[in-house]
């Protein structure tokens, strides 16, 4: 009721002189849900949106559950086995960066990096466990292959869905790349000097993006794309500060990135808010009116602060 009343409120100010939608007042009970429905329907790429076998997710660790999802309930592809059943072995690609390398190496040669970890070798252009093998001729011949595949899925994709994760990365300096995961303390302390550890700039972050949406576009033309923020938070942090500080700011950071892209309507391209509908969709914290905390929480969250 008071939602109503605020409506009519805004409606007879005249605010805009247009229609007022309901998104715009604090969320009645189920607007959240009826947010991402008005999203589905207005939005022309996702109502369009078919999931078929070539439906493809890359990203960091939120897109094993999105990958799972697809493949239990609809008829997929996979191009290359894995442990992950992804369509092809990239893993968890935590960063845009990560994502702008796979997608290089898949659609031109590039020199293939085999590092070796004690009596092991792998690829660290990915997470370093999904490679792991004995043999580097062997290795070899398994990123060959990798790399073909990854081709084929990005050529043949429908849609691919880029789940885009944290904006920390490790650079090395030897082979001017960036590693899938961090280098383990054995490589590290035998490269003293090859490592850099940084955060990606917000310019780095765009630029990566639009390369990648570029290079995705030119070897498949028709490919619809749908950018997503991950929803999980890293495992560690090495920018000094707590890692839920660090996810926020960095999720903050990326959304930007993809909302420059997606005001300027490029065909095929959008945005879809899962990371704000996991996040926000919470009936525990709230009260009715979805906007004020419940009061349960808020002396929960004070006792924090002015605990005895």
């Amino acid at each position: 009721m008071k939602n109503i009343l605020k409506l009519f409120q805004e409606i007879f100010k005249g605010i805009g002189k247009k229609e007022i939608s309901d998104t715009r007042i604090a969320p009645s009970n189920n607007q959240y849900d009826s947010y991402f429905d008005k999203i589905l329907l207005k939005n022309n790429l996702l109502a369009k949106l078919k999931t078929d076998k070539n439906l493809l997710v890359i990203g960091s660790c939120f897109s094993l559950r999105v990958s799972d999802f697809i493949n239990r309930n609809f008829k997929t592809k996979i191009y290359e086995e894995n442990r992950l059943n992804l369509k092809v072995n990239w893993g968890r690609v935590y960063s845009i960066k990560n994502i702008e390398q796979i997608i290089q190496y898949s659609v031109s040669k590039k020199k293939i990096i085999i590092e070796k970890n004690k009596s092991t070798f792998f690829d660290p252009l990915r997470e370093d466990t999904i490679s792991i093998h004995d043999n580097r001729e062997k290795l070899k011949i398994s990123i060959l292959n990798h790399r073909m595949q990854s081709l084929k899925a990005f050529k043949n994709a429908s849609t691919i869905i880029l789940i885009l994760g944290i904006n920390e990365i490790w650079y090395d300096k030897l082979y001017k790349c960036y590693w899938g995961t961090k280098p383990s303390s054995f490589i590290i302390s035998n490269n003293p000097n090859r490592f850099v550890f940084k955060k990606i700039t917000y310019k780095e972050m765009y630029l990566s993006l639009i390369n990648s949406i570029k290079l995705l576009k030119k070897i498949n033309p028709s490919v619809k794309i749908v950018l997503s923020l991950g929803v999980v938070p890293p495992e560690a942090t090495y920018l000094g500060q707590s890692i839920l500080e660090n996810f926020f700011l960095s999720q903050g950071e990326i959304r930007n990135v993809v909302n420059k892209i997606i005001i300027k309507k490029h065909k095929n391209i959008t945005y879809f808010p899962l990371f704000e509908y996991l996040f926000f969709r919470n009936p525990l914290i709230f009260k009715a009116d979805n906007r004020h905390i419940n009061e349960f929480y808020v002396k929960k969250s004070l006792n924090l602060l002015f605990r005895k």
